[in-house]
């Protein structure tokens, strides 16, 4: 019997927030449901379900240049300090 798809519209996982459900998408021999999602910095992109689900896939890429640039900045300060 198949699987039922989970309804993830207007739900928030990290920075995205879901806007509507995709088509599956067939990888080898499994489907896969994609969504398309919002990310908080405006970006808008199809992302499998199961990586939003089990955070795989928190944002578009805008979070971990924001993790980046404060570790850089936090380094800085210490170097600065010494």
């Amino acid at each position: 019997m198949p699987k039922t798809r989970e309804d993830l519209v207007s739900r928030v996982f990290g920075y995205w927030t879901i806007l509507e459900n995709a088509e599956d998408r067939i990888f080898g021999s499994q489907r896969k449901q994609v969504v398309v999602a919002k990310c908080r910095c405006g970006k808008i992109k199809s992302v499998l379900a199961q990586n939003v689900l089990n955070n795989k896939s928190q944002s578009c890429g805008c979070l971990q240049k924001e993790r980046a640039s404060a570790w850089m900045q936090d380094n800085w300060k210490k170097k600065r300090s010494l």
